[in-house]
C-alpha cells in the first residue's frame, strides 16, 4: 500500500504483465487497520482464499509492505515437519 493507501500488488512475480495497481482486494475496515498500525498479522479471506496477511510500515516512505500466505501453504509446511 502506498502513502495514499492505494494497494499496489503483483500477483505473480515471475510474470511482469500481471502487475495490478489500485486493487480493491482489501475491505475498508482491513485497509484502515493496516494503514493505522505499524505492523501486524491478520487472518483474512482474499478472493475466496483463506490465509494470513502480514504487514510492516516503512516509516521513511509511508508505504506498507505486505505478504499473504494461504492457510493451505502453512498447513502443508506444518505437515511436512511431523
Amino acid at each position: 500500500m502506498d502513502s495514499n493507501n492505494q494497494v499496489i500488488m503483483h500477483s505473480d512475480f515471475a510474470d511482469n504483465d500481471t502487475d495490478r495497481e489500485n486493487v480493491e482486494i482489501l475491505t475498508r475496515p482491513l485497509k484502515e487497520k493496516v494503514s493505522s498500525t505499524r505492523e501486524g498479522v491478520h487472518y483474512v479471506n482474499l478472493d475466496g482464499q483463506k490465509g494470513y496477511l502480514g504487514w510492516n510500515k516503512i516509516e521513511e516512505t509511508g508505504w506498507i509492505i505486505g505478504n499473504f500466505v494461504p492457510i493451505s501453504d502453512y498447513l502443508d509446511a506444518e505437515n511436512r515437519k511431523v
